[in-house]
């Protein structure tokens, strides 16, 4: 009989391990080649197709979520399939739910929300005092009340408000304080802090204090005096530039001529009072009052403006407001300050491109996420699995920390030691060597073995029965590791493990997949880093 047909191959509409891994069914022996509709036709990968009609393949670059791929397939006599097309969607962890529907995507056991979640926050303190050089108060400011988020977003803003307030006398109102602490986790960083200050108006002057340093301290009795019954502000533009009408030929704090704002920027140290001007604009007042004053014989000798100081949001930024009366009736109104940052680095801890909610290894500790928990091991703010450093040690990391040395490998493989593997061995020094052959049953629940330090070489010896042993009970074992590192299967304890041509990807890293079967039938399977170099029987 001819061959002459070859059924069209399928393509499974899941794409798994960061959109990497294609797959679907065919006839076995047949090569499958996948295109991209959206790449412009352009291949994605070919795979042979398995004894058991399985095919799969680690695209080279990521599948796009919602692309429609389209397959063929050529049988060994040369016939070529119908064309399958699929429109396929991004499933990380392989359990046929898309990522959109997905509330944990690589299955670690956190939820996606929190894994994208920043530990960093702020803490916001209001204080008030009374005004310390006797303004009479007809009412009394509460001072500040503050709206504090420390959600999951990058962007953050927090918003403090006191209330206006009124009175009569010569000096400052309540010292309205509000006090920002940013409390910053070593896995991320915070960044563009900007300070506002609005405030309604004022009558007649301001006084603002940042820390210990007075920035803004003036009042009308700081450029003008009381005289023949007339404001004599003298030579200078204050009155020419900013009178808008209030009072003809004056520019006056009080009543809030001209909308004045304090505008402080951290970055350029800068703080500006912006009025509005005779001509529509908008200008800082601040130099103007100063040569108003310096020009003035019948001013008070005042320096208005102090500059900005250093800040440093990470040990405390405490501003504080109040009204600054010269004679009279003394009035400010309301007093919002505004900050604002981006944090960084919440949403991918180890800057590896891949979000926490796929990465599987958050911290790249070489400890799997759903193996660290939720937990603060060393109580600095920072749950273990984005902690490269869970336990506090000054000089190590969790990498070293857990990672077994040569001695503890040889007691395991003696029989005088235990392991409660917790589902992994790290191997981190130079030249070790693992042996599972030997260790029995002093090593159990194994699920992966991390040699990926970054140069160092270490060897693992295996065969079925080990897997069996030392393994879960879905009888597979991953190894993670650099070139240089070694798996020694070459021993068989049943049919040897054989490369089954399978291939996966997780975290985007290839690996190959070897099956072989104990003297009893059990199934093994071994996933191997395509960096790791293998050797079977």
């Amino acid at each position: 009989e001819i061959d002459t047909r070859v059924l069209t191959p399928t393509i499974n509409p899941g794409i798994t391990d960061q959109a990497n891994t294609v797959s679907g069914t065919g006839e076995p022996g047949a090569t499958v080649t996948v295109t991209d509709a959206s790449g412009g036709g352009n291949v994605v990968g070919t795979a042979v197709v398995w004894t058991d009609g399985n095919w799969s393949f680690v695209a080279a670059t990521p599948v796009a979520d919602g692309a429609t791929l389209y397959a063929t397939q050529e049988d060994a006599a040369g016939n070529v399939s119908d064309e399958a097309s699929q429109a396929t969607f991004t499933d990380t962890d392989g359990d046929t739910t898309r990522n959109t529907a997905d509330t944990d995507d690589d299955a670690d056991g956190f939820a996606d929300t929190p894994e994208a979640q920043r530990e960093s926050t702020v803490v916001v303190t209001n204080t008030k005092n009374g005004g310390p050089f006797g303004v009479t108060l007809t009412s009394t400011s509460p001072g500040y009340t503050s709206t504090v988020d420390n959600g999951s977003g990058d962007q953050i803003e927090l918003v403090s408000t006191a209330a206006g307030e009124t009175g009569t006398g010569s000096g400052l109102g309540t010292l309205s304080s509000v006090t920002y602490d940013f409390n910053t986790v070593s896995t991320e960083t915070v960044s563009d802090v900007t300070i506002s200050i609005a405030v309604a108006d004022f009558d007649d002057g301001l006084w603002v204090r940042i820390n210990n340093r007075v920035i803004i301290d003036f009042s009308e009795g700081s450029y003008s005096k009381l005289a023949t019954g007339s404001d004599l502000t003298g030579p200078g533009t204050l009155n020419d530039k900013f009178d808008t009408g209030f009072r003809p030929g004056f520019w006056d704090a009080y009543e809030g001529e001209g909308n004045p704002e304090l505008v402080i920027d951290v970055n350029a140290g800068t703080v500006q009072l912006l009025v509005d001007t005779k001509d529509g604009g908008r200008e800082d007042i601040l130099d103007d009052i100063q040569a108003t004053i310096d020009n003035n014989p019948m001013a008070d000798e005042d320096t208005v403006s102090f500059g900005l100081p250093t800040l440093n949001f990470e040990t405390g930024v405490t501003v504080t407001t109040a009204l600054n009366n010269f004679i009279g009736n003394a009035k400010i109104g309301e007093q919002v300050v505004t900050v604002t940052g981006t944090f960084a680095g919440a949403d991918d801890i180890d800057s590896d491109g891949i979000a926490n909610w796929l990465d599987i290894d958050t911290d790249d500790d070489g400890i799997w996420d759903k193996y660290e928990l939720t937990t603060d091991s060393d109580g600095d703010g920072v749950a273990d699995y984005r902690d490269t450093d869970s336990n506090g040690a000054a000089a190590d990391d969790d990498r070293s920390n857990a990672s077994l040395s040569q001695g503890q490998i040889d007691a395991l493989e003696s029989g005088s030691g235990t392991v409660n593997s917790d589902g992994y061995i790290l191997l981190s020094d130079a030249g070790l060597t693992l042996d599972l052959t030997f260790v029995g049953t002093n090593v159990q629940s194994l699920e992966y073995i991390d040699m990926e330090d970054g140069g160092n070489a270490q060897t693992v010896f295996v065969d079925e029965l080990a897997i069996v042993t030392v393994g879960q009970a879905d009888r597979e074992l991953v190894i993670v590791g650099d070139v240089g590192d070694k798996v020694d299967a070459s021993v068989p304890f049943g049919s040897g493990f054989k490369d089954t041509g399978k291939d996966q990807s997780i975290e985007g890293q290839k690996f190959s997949i070897y099956e072989g079967t104990t003297n009893d039938g059990i199934l093994t399977t071994l996933f191997i880093d395509d960096d790791i170099s293998v050797v079977l029987t």
